[in-house]
């Protein structure tokens, strides 16, 4: 996973708490599926999301 600019990597039952503002971004899953639960508080508006490369 990414972190602003950092990749980090994450073992199953971590928990994640990305401030707001924080750019994010998935990366490579090498087995197995991934589940995650996604909690935003406050809610996150419609249009709060931008793409990055």
């Amino acid at each position: 996973m990414w972190l602003g600019g950092e990749r980090k990597e994450f073992k199953p039952g971590t928990l994640i708490i990305i401030p707001k503002g924080t750019a994010h971004d998935g990366t490579l899953v090498t087995s197995g599926p991934v589940k995650a639960i996604a909690i935003k508080m406050p809610p996150q508006a419609k249009d709060d999301v931008t793409f990055v490369n």
